[in-house]
């Protein structure tokens, strides 16, 4: 079983990765995560492939295959052993 986070407010990403959001959300910017335009974001314990088998469930393929045909799609941030996938409009 994998924990699978949802966040909609930076508040609630810096809350996830312990970052603040003091001065514009700077740190979060140099953590390499883009704020401009996004719906919401994932917090996954490991990387999802998009891949489809026994060892990546159908979830995982289902949800980054929707993300990537959403708009403008998604990006993948991997921090503090984390993985954040944000989607983004625009």
């Amino acid at each position: 079983m994998q924990k699978v986070t949802f966040f909609d407010r930076r508040e609630e990403l810096a809350e996830l990765t312990g970052l603040s959001i003091e001065n514009h959300c700077d740190e979060l910017w140099k953590a390499g995560f883009n704020l401009d335009d996004w719906d919401f974001g994932i917090q996954t314990e490991t990387e999802w492939t998009g891949e489809w088998d026994r060892k990546h469930p159908y979830y995982e393929s289902w949800l980054l295959t929707h993300m990537e045909d959403y708009c403008t799609g998604y990006e993948h941030v991997e921090y503090n052993g984390k993985h954040y996938y944000m989607l983004y409009h625009s």
